[in-house]
């Protein structure tokens, strides 16, 4: 696929998106880069499974949107995805895709596969698990926590965070078996499905330690913002100021790459 053709393909996709909101302006200008980016490197793989990612976890995003509203404690642009939520989950797998075209080395699909396993896992489990039934417990000490707060997990979303993480990596398989000389195996298989539900427990453990979290000055909940209430200050109660969620996502894609390059080596 030549880089005129990438351009057109990503800026389509990007256009649909935003219309659908999915994407705000930020988040938009941040995919079309992206996407050009991968679309542009002309492998037909590569741009499967990222789409994939991308529509899967907005559907989810979508589904129950006002139901979210109401049940989460920070519940703003619960279905929108903004600049730094796109390089938080695809920063990674860019830069592999970038590394694998000019090496060449079969390591960096992996690595690919394994950073897209870690990001579905995360976003399928926070999606649908705050849609459960029982009451989310923090990974740590498993005390009851509102629903929505980092580190909380329910067995809905964990099952949840497994299947994305086994959805693409079938997918994967399937495709750069068929379109790559790729000898993906089923050890690789296992292995990229196994580090995605791990990048998930990993990114519960950071939002329950270490993620800020702040309390409304108005209205007394917790949230995981700077803001809150309109016109209310918020005060920091735990975590790290710089330590959003964002930067939790991003950390453990990271952890789960750096792992599947050392199990390979």
């Amino acid at each position: 696929m030549s880089w005129l053709w990438g351009a057109l393909l990503a800026l389509t996709v990007v256009a649909v998106s935003y219309k659908l909101r999915f994407l705000t302006l930020s988040g938009a200008v941040v995919a079309f880069m992206m996407g050009w980016i991968v679309f542009g490197f002309g492998q037909f793989a590569f741009s499967i499974v990222m789409l994939f990612f991308f529509f899967s976890s907005s559907l989810w995003s979508n589904l129950g949107s006002a139901q979210k509203v109401k049940l989460t404690t920070n519940a703003q642009n619960v279905n929108q995805r903004d600049a730094w939520q796109i390089l938080a989950n695809g920063l990674v797998p860019t830069l592999l895709l970038i590394f694998w075209f000019n090496f060449q080395e079969s390591i960096f699909i992996l690595l690919f596969l394994i950073s897209f396993a870690a990001a579905t896992a995360d976003t399928w489990a926070t999606e649908i698990g705050v849609l459960s039934k029982s009451e989310p417990r923090s990974i740590l000490g498993f005390k009851k926590v509102p629903r929505g707060t980092s580190g909380g997990i329910t067995i809905l979303g964990t099952m949840a965070g497994f299947g994305g993480s086994v959805a693409i990596v079938i997918l994967g398989l399937f495709l750069f078996s068929t379109f790559l000389p790729f000898p993906f195996t089923w050890q690789n298989a296992l292995l990229a499905a196994v580090l995605g539900l791990t990048a998930q427990i990993f990114d519960s453990i950071l939002g329950a330690s270490f993620q800020a979290k702040y309390q409304c000055l108005k209205c007394k909940r917790i949230c995981e913002e700077g803001k809150h209430c309109l016109g209310a200050g918020t005060e920091l109660i735990s975590g790290w100021k710089w330590m959003n969620n964002n930067v939790v996502n991003f950390l453990s894609v990271v952890i789960a790459v750096f792992v599947g390059w050392l199990v390979a080596h």
